[in-house]
């Protein structure tokens, strides 16, 4: 994220950083190198914390690119770093926090951002820091779910759809060889005001009508449109028990893979009012309950993360839009503001051929394309984006 503030120092962050691991203890985690992987907590190590000469506005691509590319060792504590691109003689500068999915998703990672950036105002004040109270759970789905709304794999009847590919451009089924880049754009806030009350007015959800944007993007990778896979994260938090812990990675959300039709006939609505019907469908099925039963352990994303990469030799065809909704981060922290952010997942391993990652700050959607190369090529990427754009532009009924 770019950062706009003369009194954000190296020094202020490195102590907001420390004052926030204290108080979260996802940020002490670490894999045990055992047959049966678990989590260990160390409180002694501390979040590595990189500070590079800031020489130029463009110089945090190079490194995002670093980031996204460097896994972090299994057995290494705390499973989240941070590097500050950083030059006094600028306001500006750019904070790249890169965590493992084993102990932070989207949703705990922008809560952590903005506990972060709330700390170091609070410091740059010399007011008196008091942690937040950050008891993030890895329980299992199994105790966070009332029992009659757990459906183990047996039990259910819903399949996902067969997904639709998006074509692979040039053939790379090396992992090692694949890189994820990223286009980020961004929709202001008279633009998604605009586009909101059209949705309000044709009666659709924006979620809904953007998942559908993002699937009709995909005619630009096909000559003859037939049908494209768009999963999206549904959120399983009114399914939670209410005695169970406030934030959860297993209770956050779960793929839901929707089959959305590429005919040139249909408008962004009518697919937006399928997409949101079979979305619903889904959800009532509890499938996506099921699927978090069978996948969701305490160490899901450990198998995720570190396992799957190893067997998967070909690619996911479709497309992933992830929603984190209405962020708390906030655009004026007092003596320093957030100008921009992005949002980005490792997806050379394993995930979608494209990911969309949505998040909003005070009234402004940032989005994040995430794409692999070579499976699929800048120029190419950049036609998908612009269509994407075109087609969110024109649903604006004026």
């Amino acid at each position: 994220m770019q950062l706009d503030g003369e009194a954000l120092t190296p020094s202020i962050l490195r102590e907001a950083l420390n004052i926030t691991q204290q108080s979260t203890p996802i940020l002490q985690a670490h894999i045990s190198n055992t047959n049966k992987p678990s989590l260990v907590f160390n409180e002694t190590s501390l979040i590595p914390f990189q500070v590079v000469d800031r020489i130029s506005q463009d110089q945090w691509i190079e490194h995002t690119d670093i980031e996204l590319h460097q896994p972090l060792p299994i057995n290494s504590a705390p499973r989240v770093r941070a590097k500050l691109l950083y030059s006094p003689k600028s306001n500006v500068s750019e904070l790249i926090f890169t965590a493992d999915h084993t102990v932070v998703d989207g949703e705990v990672a922008i809560r952590i951002l903005h506990d972060i950036l709330t700390c170091s105002q609070k410091l740059i004040d010399l007011q008196t820091v008091t942690p937040p109270n950050n008891e993030f759970s890895i329980a299992p789905i199994e105790e966070l779910m009332p029992p009659e709304l757990v459906v183990t794999a047996k039990s259910s009847k819903k399949k996902p759809p067969r997904a639709s590919q998006i074509p692979v451009q040039v053939a790379c089924s090396n992992p090692k060889n694949r890189r994820t880049k990223i286009i980020h754009r961004k929709i202001d806030n008279k633009k998604l005001k605009a586009f909101r009350l059209s949705c309000r007015k044709q009666k659709v959800a924006p979620h809904a009508t953007i998942c559908a944007a993002a699937a009709m993007a995909s005619r630009v990778f096909v000559a003859t449109p037939t049908s494209v896979t768009c999963a999206s994260n549904v959120s399983l938090k009114k399914y939670c028990r209410t005695n169970g812990p406030q934030l959860s990675l297993s209770c956050f959300a779960s793929i839901a893979p929707i089959t959305v039709p590429l005919s040139n006939q249909c408008s962004i609505f009518d697919v937006s009012r399928a997409y949101r019907s079979d979305l619903n469908d889904f959800i009532s099925s509890k499938s996506p309950i099921s699927i978090a039963f069978q996948q969701f352990t305490p160490l899901h994303k450990f198998a995720v993360g570190y396992l799957l990469p190893r067997l998967n030799s070909g690619r996911l065809g479709g497309i992933t839009v992830s929603n984190l909704g209405k962020t708390r981060l906030k655009r004026d922290y007092g003596s320093f503001y957030l100008n921009n952010i992005i949002l980005s997942s490792s997806i050379d391993f394993i995930g979608a051929m494209i990911e969309l990652v949505l998040g909003e700050i005070e009234g402004s959607l940032y989005l994040t394309f995430s794409y692999v190369e070579p499976l699929i090529d800048r120029q190419s990427m950049e036609k998908y984006v612009d269509e994407f754009t075109r087609i969110i532009d024109d649903s604006i009924i004026i």
